[in-house]
């Protein structure tokens, strides 16, 4: 049922249940997620991807990219987590996803290239620069954050990245997913 527009539409459900032969609900499964997002993170971000980054969520942790769309997250790493993610979305009505900006860095490192000294850099210069972080990862940390990343402590912000909290409110719909 996740593909209507190419012919999939899960019409045998339908069929099979006239048989009286008992069909699970279909949900979407390899699907994205729907965030809160804000507009400045909607129209600035939308489309762009989240490369080298672990997810974490409820002992799973999966390393891979990410996509920011307007309504929220897709992608492989995300799609490996939906079924956890659906199931707690289903029983809680949200969940929070913990986005590892850093994978290959320990939070001590991430602090030690903070504190270096940036003289006149701006905070996402120094990101970018001493970090490699995209400007959708920085975008990100400044979303959570409601744009005050800068004013936390450097030891702080080195936990951030490494566990950028995201609320998942929804489950993107059936027709969106890669399988059902």
């Amino acid at each position: 049922a996740s593909w209507p527009r190419l012919g999939s539409d899960g019409g045998w459900v339908d069929a099979l249940a006239r048989e009286g032969i008992a069909v699970s609900r279909l949900r979407p499964s390899n699907c994205g997620f729907h965030v809160a997002w804000s507009d400045r993170m909607r129209e600035g971000f939308a489309g762009q991807p989240l490369k080298t980054i672990a997810l974490k969520f409820d002992g799973h942790r999966v390393r891979g990219e990410a996509v920011i769309t307007r309504d929220g997250l897709e992608g492989g790493a995300i799609y490996t987590l939906s079924p956890v993610l659906r199931e707690a979305i289903d029983q809680a009505g949200e969940a929070m996803l913990s986005v590892d900006l850093l994978p290959d860095m320990d939070v001590d490192e991430t602090a030690l290239r903070l504190n270096a000294p940036r003289g006149k850099q701006s905070l996402s210069n120094v990101l970018r620069k001493t970090l490699s972080l995209s400007p959708a990862a920085i975008a990100l940390a400044q979303e959570v954050t409601k744009g005050k990343l800068g004013t936390l402590a450097i030891d702080a912000m080195a936990v951030l990245l490494k566990g950028v909290p995201v609320t998942l409110t929804g489950v993107a719909p059936i027709d969106r997913a890669i399988s059902s």
